[in-house]
């Protein structure tokens, strides 16, 4: 009898893991399918007008979507579930500088690389899903972590 048991757990176990892999490996073709190659453009003008013209700087940004990978899947499609996964992603910001009387003061040009890590949630089969940006990383250039979650975002519609 107890070695009917053990049987019987070791299989529900491995059984278990496959689902588990199944749904893991779903969700890595959807989001290979919807991420790669996701590209977005920004642009922001943070110049300041002052009574003989304006200074500071206008920003355009560009980055694309690569190479995602699900990090761990927890739950199922019928009852809910939770996706941690990153992807990388590739870009540039332009900054264009400006000086009184708002003349254009030079250009930086930096590439911009790196990791985002985030997570989809549907607590249920019914709810509507919800995208958590965890981590962008090398985001210390002005405005690449807005640029990276908007990527995200509108890859799914959120």
């Amino acid at each position: 009898m107890k070695s009917i048991i053990s049987t019987t757990l070791v299989v529900l176990m491995l059984s278990n893991m496959a689902f588990a892999d199944a749904i893991q490996d779903k969700f890595q073709s959807v989001l290979s399918n919807k991420i790669n190659g996701q590209t977005v453009s920004f642009s922001k003008d943070d110049r300041t007008r002052v009574v003989l013209g304006c200074h500071g700087a206008t920003y355009t940004l560009s980055v694309t979507l690569s190479n995602p990978v699900v990090l761990k899947t927890e739950g199922s499609l019928e009852d809910g579930f939770t996706v941690q996964a990153k992807a990388n992603y590739n870009g540039l910001n332009v900054k264009d500088k400006w000086k009184i009387p708002c003349v254009q003061d030079g250009t930086d040009k930096k590439p911009l690389s790196g990791t985002v890590t985030f997570t989809i949630t549907r607590p249920s089969a019914f709810a509507q899903a919800n995208l958590g940006i965890n981590q962008v990383s090398n985001d210390s250039l002005k405005y690449t972590g807005h640029v990276v979650e908007t990527a995200v975002r509108r890859t799914f519609n959120f």
